[in-house]
């Protein structure tokens, strides 16, 4: 199992179980006292204060958010729009199948196919590539807009509740993370590619996942292969299930293969009665011929 695997299991664990949930909850709290629902620390910020009377320039003063560094710990235990957030986290890395590029490091394999790996992201920045993410979801999937707000601090917790690694700083509650984008094809390993064709195979079921059709059975072949991704299946297990899979798998397949330039394979080439029609001439005394001969063999005189 890879290590975006079982992210995305640890995610799916945390949504669907309240102790669980809450457990890890208390653990991140504990292990890191100074996170909140701003972020990992506190913000020293000055600000000027304009005097009502104009001729009078104001003053400078310094704040600190949040003000209340208990009051904004508290808030993340607590229900409401905090909690929600990490939630809100939790269902991006499962519906986005967010891969942990860092596990790739020193895999000279890896980096060619998927290309370098993504630097260091704040988590300010990466906060609202979630509430993005799941604002399109829902729309796709009801139509309307939602209200998927998720805080600096709450995806945070959420982070370290699932397992993730973050690179913090002293003067910032913006730690960093190193995050992939969702990846289909997390499940396949470059352990996989034993013969140098693998390599080009793979990167086909990468493109061939994205494709957007409107013929039903190559959507149907799609959704499917998708799901075998997702459950860590590699190449064996992909042919297998295309050889499986009846007429219209294999056709679907060879249609993509066209599409994506790789040469029709024997194995998945679709049998249909009368494909030589036209090419052989039959003669019409074939029912009868070598009728005499065949007599004399086997019931006819010495």
């Amino acid at each position: 199992m890879t290590k975006s695997q079982q992210l995305w299991l640890r995610a799916a664990r945390l949504l669907s179980d309240p102790g669980f949930f809450d457990a890890e909850r208390e653990r991140v709290l504990a292990a890191y006292p100074l996170l909140n629902s701003h972020g990992l620390g506190q913000v020293r910020r000055r600000r000027r204060i304009i005097s009502a009377d104009s001729t009078h320039p104001g003053c400078w003063e310094t704040e600190r958010i949040p003000a209340d560094l208990d009051a904004a710990r508290d808030a993340l235990q607590a229900g409401g729009q905090y909690e929600r957030g990490i939630r809100n986290t939790l269902e991006y890395f499962v519906e986005g199948r967010v891969s942990l590029s860092y596990r790739l490091k020193g895999c000279g394999w890896a980096r060619r196919f998927n290309g370098p790996a993504p630097p260091k992201r704040s988590s300010y920045a990466l906060k609202h590539e979630v509430e993005s993410y799941l604002r399109e979801i829902d729309r796709c999937r009801e139509g309307t807009g939602s209200d998927r707000y998720t805080s600096n601090g709450a995806f945070i917790c959420a982070a370290l509740m699932a397992g993730l690694r973050i690179w913090s700083y002293q003067d910032s509650v913006n730690p960093d993370l190193r995050l992939g984008k969702p990846w289909a094809v997390a499940g396949l390993q470059p352990e996989d590619y034993s013969h140098p064709d693998d390599e080009r195979l793979a990167k086909f079921w990468r493109w061939a996942v994205q494709q957007d059709t409107s013929d039903p059975h190559i959507e149907d072949f799609i959704a499917a292969t998708v799901d075998r991704l997702y459950s860590g299946a590699d190449l064996k297990q992909l042919h297998e299930a295309v050889a499986r899979g009846g007429s219209e798998a294999r056709e679907a397949y060879d249609r993509l293969r066209r599409e994506f330039g790789l040469e029709l394979s024997t194995g998945t080439a679709s049998r249909r009665l009368g494909f030589m029609a036209g090419h052989i001439q039959v003669p019409d005394d074939f029912d009868s011929m070598g009728g005499p001969e065949i007599e004399q063999m086997f019931g006819g005189t010495a």
